[in-house]
């Protein structure tokens, strides 16, 4: 194997890159004894990413769904794990990282279909993310800050995550959300709701019937995001 790599295989580690694939496992492919020099011509080509990441931190619907079906492992790692496949996918890909399926283990009640997982390792950004709020123990702890609560964006992700949408009646909607108190407290301000935040066990859980208003700040017209948790779209 060489170090000289032709226009070629240039195009095709490009390729390769933009598809997912790390410069070690591209260069492996291509016959090239060193990822390093894949690096630098991805470099020199302008697409390279140091941080596989940094699209996490300008994405409010994927940070909150991250605080709801979420977790940080380490001081590198962020992962999602959700029984709906397109979302995960979505992280997976935008991460360019590999998508995990773990079938249902027979015999345990609460684990009844297929789960979907996805995690990425960076540094940099998992430190960002402490600084939101996020932590290992999000489910006592998780105190996500502004800009993050004031978002609709970011509440559309904590309720696809740990969320439910209802229609009561034709013209009633009723959506509940579950975390810790300091987050219940939170969607209902946002909502400006004067409801109960309930505890029950180790969470808290708060019910309301948003406003037209509020439904157009969390679910505006095509919004990205679970259709059978879009109040828009529920029947």
């Amino acid at each position: 194997m060489a170090y000289k790599i032709t226009d070629k295989q240039i195009s095709e580690a490009i390729d390769l890159y933009r598809s997912g694939q790390k410069p070690s496992v591209i260069a492996r492919k291509l016959g090239i004894s060193c990822g390093s020099a894949i690096t630098y011509h991805l470099k020199k080509a302008g697409i390279y990413q140091r941080s596989k990441l940094n699209w996490l931190l300008n994405d409010l619907y994927f940070l909150g769904l991250i605080g709801a079906d979420g977790w940080i492992t380490d001081d590198r790692r962020v992962g999602l794990s959700l029984t709906d496949r397109d979302p995960v996918q979505k992280f997976a890909n935008n991460s360019r990282v590999a998508l995990q399926s773990i079938a249902p283990k027979r015999g345990r009640i609460t684990s009844q279909k297929t789960q979907y997982r996805a995690i990425a390792t960076d540094y940099e950004t998992v430190q960002s993310l402490k600084t939101l709020g996020f932590c290992k123990n999000k489910t006592t702890s998780f105190k996500p800050v502004d800009p993050l609560t004031s978002q609709g964006d970011f509440w559309r992700g904590m309720i696809d995550g740990d969320g439910c949408v209802e229609r009561r009646t034709r013209n009633s909607i009723r959506v509940s959300l579950c975390g810790t108190r300091f987050v219940c407290d939170k969607f209902r301000d946002f909502c400006g709701n004067a409801v109960k935040v309930r505890k029950q066990g180790k969470i808290y859980t708060v019910s309301l019937h948003p406003t037209p208003q509020i439904i157009d700040a969390i679910w505006p017209e095509s919004c990205y995001g679970l259709s059978r948790k879009n109040p828009r779209e529920v029947v």
